[in-house]
């Protein structure tokens, strides 16, 4: 490798280009050579080598979205978990707390993303619903505004609708597999929410019998809004339906605003239901 010195100036092939302070004069004894043949001597104009930042001067990036926080009071249990989770999902940050005060007292000042929180077990689902009432309400009280997601046992549809009321952004059923429950985490984080199929199958008949649709209006959508529709009902968020119909995820948007205001539904779920009548062969 040729060497490049500050003294290397000459007529047939100099080159000067001053940046930040160092000079650099280079010379190719052989213009055949790529430029990745030569090393440069940079020096700054008191004739000194510019010295790089030390371990201790680098900067270091907070991880994307935050911290994942699993609130789990058993600890085999949460520690099987948090070691999947781990290993599984590399590029996030996992971390494990007995109860929500150990989090808020060690944690407070870390960049929170998300927070699971995994119930106990061996409760009936109103004992359930009322303690993670509680706790959701805590979590607001500490000003604390991050989305959350519920694990537990109980996959009774009463107590998914419960909990999805409470505000939460996504249930995990302990019967997931590892792999669906870090892509509803990865969801939940881009801001989506989430609820297995067969869940949201099972809550919708929970939902009134007699739905909001006026009688003689079964063309009240068009054929767009019909597919946006069917895939409202498969829980498939606004992004893949944009994919899937090849529409903008604006438009998508639009479209479910308009499908829920001719329902009249407050949410997605609902819209699930009242449109079981135009889907009878699905």
């Amino acid at each position: 490798m040729h060497k490049l010195g500050l003294t290397d100036f000459t007529s047939h092939s100099a080159e000067y280009a001053p940046m930040n302070n160092v000079d650099v004069r280079h010379q190719y004894d052989d213009p055949s050579q790529s430029p990745l043949d030569y090393s440069i001597d940079c020096r700054t104009s008191n004739g000194q080598k510019p010295s790089l930042p030390s371990a201790e001067d680098a900067i270091v990036l907070p991880s994307s979205g935050g911290a994942i926080f699993l609130i789990d009071s058993r600890p085999l249990i949460g520690r099987c978990l948090l070691s999947s989770l781990r290993i599984a999902d590399e590029g996030s940050a996992f971390e494990m707390y007995a109860s929500l005060h150990e989090w808020k007292h060690k944690a407070a000042r870390k960049s929170a993303g998300l927070l699971l929180l995994c119930t106990p077990g061996g409760w009936t689902a109103d004992a359930e619903v009322a303690a993670l009432s509680r706790e959701l309400d805590e979590v607001r009280s500490w000003n604390y505004d991050l989305p959350i997601i519920v694990m537990s046992d109980n996959e009774t549809a009463a107590y998914v609708v419960k909990i999805l009321q409470l505000g939460v952004k996504g249930y995990i059923p302990t019967s997931s597999s590892l792999d669906v429950a870090v892509q509803a985490i990865r969801l939940v984080r881009a801001g989506g929410v989430y609820v297995p199929a067969a869940c949201m199958l099972s809550a919708l008949t929970t939902l009134p019998s007699e739905p909001q649709v006026a009688k003689g209006d079964d063309d009240i959508f068009s054929p767009r809004q019909l597919s946006v529709a069917r895939a409202l009902r498969r829980g498939t968020p606004n992004k893949i339906i944009a994919y899937e119909l090849n529409m903008c995820e604006s438009t998508v948007k639009v479209h479910v605003r308009n499908i829920m205001k001719k329902l009249k539904a407050k949410n997605r779920t609902e819209v699930a239901y009242l449109t079981n009548k135009y889907f009878i062969n699905d």
